[in-house]
């Protein structure tokens, strides 16, 4: 029951960095502008941060 209720809070967590990187670019396409540093740093981040959860969810997957 832990192992679904961690898995459905992983793949939540996709959505969730999705969203996120989505929004901070948006912003920048409705401003007509390049991303700032910060903004670019941030969308890194959310990527390495989706990245680590997928690998997760592959792993769960494949024990499961």
């Amino acid at each position: 029951m832990l192992y679904d209720e961690k898995l459905a809070e992983l793949k939540d967590s996709l959505l969730d960095y999705n969203e996120q990187i989505q929004t901070i670019q948006a912003k920048a396409d409705t401003e007509k502008r390049d991303l700032t540093e910060e903004e670019d740093d941030a969308i890194s981040n959310l990527f390495a941060s989706y990245k680590r959860a997928e690998q997760e969810i592959e792993r769960r997957e494949r024990i499961e």
